[in-house]
């Protein structure tokens, strides 16, 4: 299949390759230059599995939903301690 970019650098995509691709007008694609100098196009329709693990780092242990919760509430409660200790005296001695 052949595409002829404008003098803007536009080619509009066959369609096969839109209706296979299930692209539609606004569709975002990853143009990627392989080494060896073809370029291949990639639709971005990700679902959710296909991003299952991306921020996984190798030697990385992974957490779990428990001790991700016990970490962000140990931050909040340091945080709000910390508030509360540099708050001035005027605002805390306030009567009502």
């Amino acid at each position: 299949m052949l595409a002829t970019p404008t003098t803007q650098g536009q080619a509009t995509l066959p369609k096969e390759i839109r209706d296979t691709s299930k692209l539609g007008a606004g569709a975002k694609l990853d143009l990627v230059l392989q080494s060896d100098g073809p370029v291949t196009l990639e639709p971005l329709q990700r679902s959710a599995l296909s991003v299952a693990g991306l921020l996984k780092r190798e030697g990385r242990a992974v957490s779990a939903l428990a001790e991700v919760d016990d970490a962000i509430g140990a931050y909040l409660a340091e945080k709000s301690e910390r508030v509360r200790r540099t708050a001035s005296p005027a605002t805390t001695d306030r009567k009502s």
